[in-house]
């Protein structure tokens, strides 16, 4: 009788010789990536979107497409040779460019956990860090949502979530612009002449901060006032956003307010029935240029266009394998009109 261990032996030299015969070998595992879009602007001609596209393990990148989701490009690799990962759970990245320097500013916690302000050309050239948050063992520097001044001479940013500073790139100098107790998401005029933000006014015990309205503040940090209504009245939100000529400001906070700076005159929007259900806790960051609304938001890009009133998501991120098309597999799925609904 054979020996039940030599005629297993012998079935399975005679399977393999068989898969050779025919060519075959063992199908390789299929590869799965996760892209994610991390933050997003708008470019000089309010037409071209920037932004950061990451897949997880294989790098982080500049790029730009169509304010449509159409011909996107990747105009650098980031950080080459480092592929630490980027969690954007506490937000997206934000993202502004500049026109008088062709720069894009942004915040990322990037590696090792510092939180840093970053600038690139809109060439993707010269990436550099403009100064060195204090980070040791007595203090935790956090520096987030940078904006530019007019001139791209200076940026005024959030330190901590707490204050507002200033950065002058000229002298290298930072020069705390208010006192807090919790002032965030700064955003320059492009008249030059204002500084929105969000500000909480007190401390409400256990229930943390729960006076959010957003003010301003003139760049020499005089004239710090609330926004307000035709009642006089300061606006409830937050996360401010200037429209491109700077008389208005849109902010987010379940509708979306769009106050006149001059007048008092506001006006509101409901972005649950332009972008969908989960748009209020969506527009959290967001721009304002010609034709409407971008943001970032749950990996996601998505442009929100004031004059048809529709939501389009241009950039999608999720888990894609390379059995897919190239097109799919870089970018993620195609553009998606959003279909929103009456409250």
């Amino acid at each position: 009788m054979t020996d039940p261990l030599t005629k297993a032996i012998a079935v399975g030299f005679a399977l393999a010789m068989l898969l050779l015969g025919f060519g075959c070998t063992p199908p390789k595992p299929v590869e799965r990536k996760y892209i994610s879009y991390l933050g997003a602007a708008w470019g000089l001609d309010g037409d071209t979107i920037y932004f950061l596209k990451q897949i997880r393990g294989s790098g982080i990148w500049f790029c730009k497409m169509n304010w449509d989701g159409s011909q996107k490009q990747e105009i650098a690799r980031m950080w080459p040779g480092q592929d630490a990962y980027v969690d954007t759970q506490n937000g997206p990245i934000w993202m502004e460019v500049n026109a008088a320097t062709s720069n894009v500013v942004f915040d990322v916690e990037y590696g090792m956990g510092t939180v840093c302000i970053w600038v690139i050309g809109l060439n993707g050239k010269y990436l550099h860090k403009p100064f060195e948050p204090v980070w040791n063992e007595k203090e935790k520097e956090r520096v987030l949502h940078p904006s530019w001044s007019l001139d791209g001479s200076k940026l005024v940013y959030c330190k901590d979530s707490r204050e507002l500073w200033t950065f002058d790139f000229k002298t290298k100098k930072r020069t705390k612009l208010t006192d807090g107790p919790r002032d965030e998401h700064p955003t320059w005029s492009p008249k030059g002449d204002w500084i929105a933000f969000t500000h909480n006014r007190y401390d409400n015990g256990d229930k943390g901060y729960t006076d959010r309205r957003v003010w301003l503040i003139r760049p020499d940090g005089s004239g710090q006032q609330p926004v307000v209504d035709e009642k006089n009245q300061p606006i409830f939100g937050w996360w401010p956003s200037w429209n491109p000529d700077g008389t208005r400001i849109s902010i987010a906070g379940g509708l979306l307010t769009l106050a006149d700076v001059a007048t008092n005159r506001i006006e509101k929007l409901d972005p649950l029935y332009i972008i969908g259900e989960r748009s209020p806790w969506l527009f959290l960051g967001h721009h304002w240029a010609g034709r409407g609304w971008l943001l970032a938001a749950g990996r996601n890009v998505i442009v929100m266009d004031s004059q048809a009133q529709k939501g389009r998501t241009v950039g999608a991120g999720g888990v894609y394998s390379e059995a897919t098309s190239s097109s799919r597999e870089q970018w993620g799925i195609a553009p998606t009109d959003l279909e929103g609904k009456k409250r």
